[in-house]
């Protein structure tokens, strides 16, 4: 069953399992005041953390991108070179098919985080929504804060698990997490 294919997937990160320290205790309950602070605006929060990462996946994505243009732009020059010169006719397309294949792999990469960077701005921006209208309602209570927050977390969690999958079943057995990261 789904359950067990899942558990058989962790079986290997099992050793770094930590078993929780019995004798610190569960956090008290929280007020909106605190759930907003501790769970969604703090600096912990999940807005930040959304923020922090699509910057981060912004900043790969460039660099990426200018990697492929680079590899690009030496491959098209080597094949130049080596034609023009009339020596090694094999050397040239030695190094397009190199650099092709290394730009296209840097491409998949950049796109992957293209796509995560959409994503976590995404969430970022509909969290901080759901907190300006909930703000707006002066009377709101803390299920009207935390249903839609917990709700739009659970969708990009999911979201995560989907792709996570669709990447095992793409390249099946090659043992390489996916580039999204575990939400906190």
């Amino acid at each position: 069953n789904r359950r067990d294919e899942i558990l058989s997937k962790l079986r290997p990160f099992q050793k770094y399992r930590v078993e929780p320290d019995s004798e610190s205790g569960a956090p008290g309950l929280l007020d909106a005041k605190g759930y907003l602070q501790e769970r969604i605006n703090g600096p912990r929060g999940q807005i930040q953390f959304f923020s922090d990462r699509a910057n981060q996946y912004s900043r790969s994505q460039h660099l990426l991108n200018g990697g492929e243009f680079i590899l690009a732009l030496i491959g098209a020059s080597l094949g130049a070179a080596l034609t023009i010169t009339g020596k090694q006719a094999y050397g040239a397309w030695v190094a397009v098919i190199t650099t092709v294949s290394g730009a296209l792999a840097a491409h998949a990469v950049a796109q992957r985080y293209e796509q995560l960077t959409v994503s976590y701005r995404a969430t970022a921006d509909r969290l901080e929504g759901i907190v300006a209208r909930w703000s707006a309602k002066n009377i709101a209570s803390l299920a009207d804060l935390a249903e839609p927050c917990e709700a739009v977390l659970l969708e990009e969690n999911q979201g995560w698990i989907a792709g996570a999958d669709q990447t095992a079943v793409q390249a099946p057995g090659a043992g390489r997490p996916s580039l999204a990261g575990a939400n906190n």
